[in-house]
């Protein structure tokens, strides 16, 4: 719904955006992504497909990273914000001060027997690669 707004859509767009339904099956959005990330472009996603504002430091990821990353042959980087401010609408943080630190992991692969797993355990794996990472732990 941000693309249709007249600042943000232009906004969304000049950053190369890609419109995604809320539903998460969106099959335009996930064959963009696909292609782009094919040719080498960087695709950036939100794998827990929310925002999380629970304790939890990580809440469970959706199947949709899986499906664009094996099917362009790519692995998965994930990376973390970490400060960033949380306003009750979209306007809130723009106008919100705020020390946000990024911190990019290494390079996941998708490992090739993925492709007949359950989401739910490709799920769980990259959870559990993320929280090691995030923690330092190997």
């Amino acid at each position: 719904e941000y693309f249709k707004h007249p600042l943000f859509g232009s906004l969304l767009r000049t950053f190369q955006a890609i419109p995604t339904t809320r539903s998460g099956s969106d099959n335009s959005a996930t064959k963009q992504a696909v292609r782009l990330a094919s040719e080498g472009r960087l695709v950036g996603m939100f794998p827990e497909g929310r925002l999380n504002r629970t304790r939890s430091p990580l809440v469970s990821v959706r199947p949709g990273v899986f499906l664009i990353a094996r099917k362009a042959e790519v692995p998965i980087i994930p990376l973390w914000i970490r400060g960033a401010p949380i306003g009750q609408d979209v306007w809130n943080p723009i106008f919100m001060p705020a020390f946000v630190q990024i911190k990019i992991g290494e390079a996941l692969p998708v490992p090739n027997e993925f492709q007949q797993t359950s989401r739910e355990l490709q799920s769980q794996w990259l959870q559990t690669k993320m929280l090691q990472q995030k923690f330092g732990q190997n």
